[in-house]
């Protein structure tokens, strides 16, 4: 059965639970054209006609059973870059990293949140058009970059008979076209990148806010360390996607410090980068960026996880993030205060003094001795506190304290860089009286 609608989306339901496959559907929208399929049989006829966009699949389905579906769907090149979300019971936790292992992008719990569905599928539909639109660009540049490459060959070839000198030149200027595509190529990924994060800002405030301070502290660490501009795009990348995985876990688990779990809810919380690079294996251009998100959280004495790998067998990039992922977590969450106590009025140092004390066991030394200038550069661009009007907010400032809502919500975090989005949103808190006039920015240098 399909439900007819203008969208392309094509999101292929496949469960023998008529009611729920009904009720999901409408969940879903009219964004997108549902297809549900009762059985496997009828899912992998369909498939044979149409190629879905993304895929909702039980894992519990006669008598073509679920893991064989899968299995078939990731070892066809024809369809295994299809985004397949799992639908599962909470209890089927054996089940899940089964799933997971097969290349499953995400799941969702039985019974069923609507809401949190159809943040998930279009989450992950986002997550496909921008991994098409890179593709597209790839494509466009590798085509541009073979042309260029004929068309120099060829001059090349007829100036080397009349000038070596010339032919050198020419083949310096190739040299600077082709870093030039590849910087654009780099460009257009992390603007992709970028729009993502936009998305989760929406979605989740103060996650949005962490990861663009963990993107800047990161990058400053890696500049300062001297790592390759490759090297530091990578990290850029991972940063800004590190807590993707977060969002693959039900929002009542995450929000949770680990001394309220169970035992198998804080395995289930471990396993949040794995999610993260399974997102990213699709897509080349992220490939070694999903490896460093996956070790992000390990330690250097191995008592990190998901994999327990020591030292400087973690990924450089993957110690890097670490590092500026703990010691924002540190300042801005309360959700580690069993492990450090951080004042309030002096919760950078506290923070400092314990990651000091914790290097060469829980980070690399030799990236914990260039935190403070890192830190300390960072807050030298920023400039002198200043109280501004919210009319008077441009894009570039920076806020220099939390942001929060008449009902001590948090609205954005300190340290962000305002955009034009970002700051109507303020305007319309404002507007609607749930923030004060005045708020604290860092004063522009001019």
């Amino acid at each position: 059965m399909t439900v007819e609608n203008s969208n392309k989306t094509e999101v292929l339901i496949i469960d023998n639970d008529g009611v729920s496959l009904n009720l999901l559907g409408d969940a879903l929208g009219s964004k997108h054209s549902i297809t549900v399929a009762n059985d496997g049989e009828a899912a992998l006829q369909f498939i044979e006609e149409t190629t879905p966009d993304i895929i909702l699949l039980n894992n519990n389905l006669p008598p073509v059973n679920s893991y064989d579906i899968c299995s078939l769907l990731k070892s066809d090149p024809t369809t295994q870059e299809i985004p397949i979300i799992l639908l599962t019971e909470l209890k089927d936790m054996e089940k899940r990293s089964t799933f997971l292992s097969l290349g499953v992008v995400d799941y969702i719990i039985k019974p069923i949140d609507f809401l949190e569905a159809r943040m998930k599928v279009n989450m992950h539909v986002e997550l496909l058009k921008s991994r098409s639109e890179v593709k597209d660009q790839g494509l466009v540049l590798n085509a541009k970059l073979e042309e260029r490459t004929k068309a120099n060959a060829k001059e090349l070839e007829e100036s080397a008979r009349a000038h070596t000198k010339e032919v050198d030149e020419r083949a310096r200027e190739h040299g600077k076209e082709l870093k030039k595509l590849n910087d654009e190529l780099k460009q257009s990924v992390l603007d992709s990148v970028k729009i993502l994060v936009g998305l989760i800002e929406g979605y989740d405030a103060a996650a949005g806010s962490h990861v663009r301070r963990v993107y800047t502290l990161s990058k400053e660490l890696a500049e300062i360390i001297g790592l390759t501009k490759d090297e530091i795009f990578d990290i850029e990348v991972g940063s800004l996607l590190h807590e993707l995985g977060k969002f693959c876990i039900p929002e009542n688990l995450r929000l949770r410090s680990y001394n309220q779990l169970t035992p198998e809810e804080v395995e289930l919380i471990k396993q949040q980068t794995v999610f993260s690079q399974n997102v990213l294996l699709p897509s080349k251009n992220m490939h070694f960026a999903g490896e460093l998100i996956r070790s992000h959280l390990e330690r250097y004495d191995g008592s990190g996880f998901p994999d327990g790998i020591v030292g400087e067998d973690i990924p450089l990039g993957s110690r890097v993030i670490g590092v500026a992922n703990a010691y924002d977590t540190l300042i801005n969450s309360k959700r580690f205060d069993s492990m450090v106590k951080v004042s309030e009025t002096s919760a950078s140092k506290d923070a400092l003094d314990f990651m000091k004390k914790s290097s060469g066991s829980y980070y690399d030394p030799n990236i914990i001795k260039h935190l403070d200038k890192a830190i300390n550069d960072i807050s030298r661009r920023h400039g002198m506190e200043i109280r501004i009007s919210v009319e008077g907010v441009t894009p570039g400032h920076v806020l220099s304290r939390n942001l929060y809502t008449a009902e001590d919500k948090l609205l954005l975090s300190k340290d962000i860089e305002l955009t034009s989005i970002q700051i109507e949103k303020i305007k319309t808190f404002y507007y609607a009286r749930q923030i004060d006039r005045n708020i604290y920015v860092y004063k522009k240098s001019s």
